[in-house]
């Protein structure tokens, strides 16, 4: 069993209560930036999911997002 959460909310909306393991994984997104806008993908709308199982996580968004980074 892991952890998925989607967005439900419209670009802007935050929740706050998210787990530490999809807080720390998020954090790590916001490093990623938008080559055409220059900021990050989380805040710019571009993460529609995220499933975290094991070490593991899966991110749904509008473009493949490939990490090779453990957690």
């Amino acid at each position: 069993m892991g952890l998925n959460h989607e967005r439900r909310h419209s670009k802007g909306n935050n929740r706050i209560n998210l787990p530490s393991e999809v807080q720390r994984v998020l954090n790590a997104l916001r490093e990623v930036k938008d080559p055409e806008t220059d900021l990050n993908i989380v805040d710019e709308g571009l993460i529609y999911g995220l499933t975290i199982e094991d070490r593991t996580a899966r991110i749904r968004g509008s473009a493949y997002i490939g990490i090779d980074k453990p957690m």
